[in-house]
């Protein structure tokens, strides 16, 4: 079960086929746990766009769990090359929807930084 929040927004004068639907998803993720944060992002990308979402945005640092330790979020860092990427941005592909999924980024120099 997915909690999500639509906004639909169009522009006054504007053509109603130029307005975005957006969906916020309010849930929580699996502390440290990068396969179970991804499969629910799949779950919540799908039912986006069954609600015909443009876009579908979720919470700091979604991937890693939030609210943990600076130890655990380089723990689940992930390149962005990293598999756990590439199932999220082939479901948004799929459904034709963009998506916002702020994470922690490991580099090629085993450094770590927060990445949208």
């Amino acid at each position: 079960m997915t909690s999500l929040l639509f906004r639909h927004r169009g522009y006054s004068g504007a053509d109603p086929k130029m307005a975005a639907k957006v969906a916020v998803y309010q849930g929580s993720s699996v502390p440290g746990n990068v396969a179970a944060n991804v499969a629910t992002v799949c779950d919540v990308v799908a039912d986006a766009a069954r609600f015909e979402a443009h876009l579908v945005v979720f919470p700091e640092i979604f991937l890693a769990g939030y609210d943990i330790g600076a130890v655990q979020v380089r723990a689940t860092a992930v390149p962005v090359t990293d598999e756990a990427i590439g199932r999220v941005q082939l479901a948004a592909r799929e459904a034709r929807i963009t998506v916002v999924l702020p994470f922690a980024e490991r580099d090629s120099d085993d450094k770590v930084s927060r990445r949208m």
